[in-house]
């Protein structure tokens, strides 16, 4: 979305990248030191909680889905997994500033694979960290990422 949108700035007026890639590319020696400690606090703050209130459905059904999708495609989870950890939006963040194209960024408190960092702080119009979610944030906290979007939109002027 964030290519599409510095490739034809004059068809998007903004961009709310919501816990989506763009902390950079960390180096195996930066997962190896944030990752144990990401891992952690997202079973801490995120996992064992919504387990236990029953905020994540770990019916049969759901476990059998989430098998399917790895076994059907290992190397599209792979994939998945790899552009999370690769993919740097910074520089398309730039060119989105340079064309007048609105651009936020809110990044979820307990993510355990890429944990938030300020270094694209300098490349969006507005950036946030989301208390107490993690990875799974927008899915189980639906309401609370909905308004912090609806926030940001409204603080860059582009909803009432």
């Amino acid at each position: 979305a964030a290519r599409y949108a510095a490739m034809r700035p004059d068809t998007v007026d903004a961009i709310l990248n919501l816990a989506s890639v763009g902390y950079g590319s960390p180096t195996p020696r930066q997962l190896a030191i944030t990752t144990p400690t990401g891992i952690i606090q997202a079973l801490r703050h995120e996992l064992i909680p919504y387990l236990t209130s029953g905020e994540i459905d770990i019916s049969m059904a759901n476990v059998l889905r989430f098998i399917h999708y790895f076994v059907r495609n290992p190397a599209r989870t792979g994939g998945e997994l790899i552009s999370c950890l690769t993919t740097d939006i910074r520089s398309v963040a730039e060119q989105l500033a340079n064309r007048d194209v609105k651009n936020a960024f809110i990044a979820m408190q307990h993510d355990c694979l890429i944990p938030p960092n300020d270094n694209i702080a300098d490349s969006v119009d507005l950036y946030h960290v989301l208390p107490g979610t993690g990875h799974l944030g927008p899915q189980v906290k639906a309401a609370k990422v909905a308004r912090a979007a609806r926030a940001a939109l409204e603080q860059l002027h582009i909803a009432a």
